[in-house]
């Protein structure tokens, strides 16, 4: 039995009836695109889009629509959204690092700084769970966010017409174009 999707209005057999929200028929095609889409945009309250529904789209549902690429890509974004201190992603690769032994009080992690350190186990950086850096050996997270002073230097680019690089408003790391338009945007 085939039943006309709501969006795109093609008769087909795979349908999403959605019972729990507002009783709309929708193909699958159409809900993935839809689902995908709002991942690509960063959004991660991805509502039912059919007419006046404002329910929203289940993580176990988002995960059978999307391939695993987008899934990771939408738990990515969850997870600087949520901004939880024990869950943070990797500076090189994105890759979601869970850290259970995280010191409750400034001062406990000011006295054990080797806990911060996390090795990738995708891109192999070592970095600091902390500041989300480059590992800093010897430093504290205040003194490597400081910077070193040629760099800042190069960033600036004085004298030139053009700066070579400039801090991401968001999370205020070095980003810098490689190539096309004056669009900028940070990869983390």
């Amino acid at each position: 039995m085939t039943i006309p999707c709501m969006v795109c209005f093609t008769e087909t057999s795979e349908i999403s009836i959605r019972s729990w929200c507002c009783s709309g028929i929708i193909c699958l095609s159409c809900l993935e695109a839809h689902v995908s889409s709002k991942i690509e945009e960063a959004v991660v309250k991805i509502v039912c889009p059919l007419g006046n529904c404002d329910s929203l789209i289940s993580e176990d549902e988002i995960k059978e629509l999307v391939s695993d690429e987008v899934f990771e890509k939408y738990q990515r974004f969850k997870v600087e959204i949520e901004q939880n201190p024990h869950i943070k992603t990797c500076p090189g690769c994105s890759r979601i690092y869970h850290h259970s032994d995280l010191a409750n009080t400034e001062q406990e992690r000011e006295l054990s700084p080797e806990v911060m350190k996390v090795t990738c186990l995708k891109c192999r950086l070592v970095w600091c769970f902390s500041c989300q850096a480059p590992w800093h050996h010897g430093l504290t997270c205040k003194e490597f966010c400081k910077g070193d002073k040629s760099l800042k230097i190069w960033a600036k680019n004085r004298g030139q017409p053009v700066r070579n690089a400039c801090r991401c408003p968001k999370c205020q790391v070095f980003i810098q174009k490689s190539s096309g338009c004056d669009h900028m945007a940070c990869s983390r």
